[in-house]
């Protein structure tokens, strides 16, 4: 038998979990909750690189910065999916449209923890699952990666 999720007086955009406790807030995007907010890991590449031809001479360029990457999942009920259209009208105007937001850790009774603040992000891919269920409880995860050029942590 399928467990059914209870949804109470919440609306279409609700999420199904009570769990969640990230809201996410961007320029030009209503703020969002949010079940993972996965803060970027800074990486530092190097690059190679061969110059000339006899005898040919290896070049390394240390210390270029990788885009940071903020991973959010989002578990919604078959009638909310419409709430993260936004996130595709985004990523439809590429890394071009830049934004400024933050990703807010909130305790159960929705107070706010910490707050992780990011600049220059654009959406380097959105990624859905597959139904799980088949009545009108039926749920979607969104998985969304946002490129970011800076991202700093603070207390709430």
């Amino acid at each position: 038998m399928a467990t059914k999720l209870d949804f109470g007086q919440a609306g279409p955009d609700a999420n199904p979990e009570l769990s969640a406790l990230y809201r996410v807030e961007i320029d030009g995007i209503p703020d969002m909750s949010f079940d993972e907010f996965a803060p970027p890991k800074d990486e530092t590449s190097v690059v190679e690189s061969r110059t000339g031809i006899h005898p040919p001479y290896k070049m390394e360029s240390a210390g270029l910065r990788s885009p940071l990457e903020i991973k959010l999942v989002k578990v919604l009920r078959e009638g909310g999916v419409g709430d993260v259209t936004v996130y595709h009208e985004w990523k439809a105007g590429g890394s071009k449209d830049r934004r400024t937001g933050a990703g807010i850790q909130m305790d159960i009774e929705g107070n706010d923890l910490t707050r992780g603040s990011f600049t220059g992000a654009w959406i380097k891919s959105i990624e859905e699952s597959e139904h799980k269920g088949t009545d009108e409880n039926a749920v979607k995860t969104f998985t969304i990666v946002l490129s970011v050029a800076t991202y700093s942590l603070e207390a709430a």
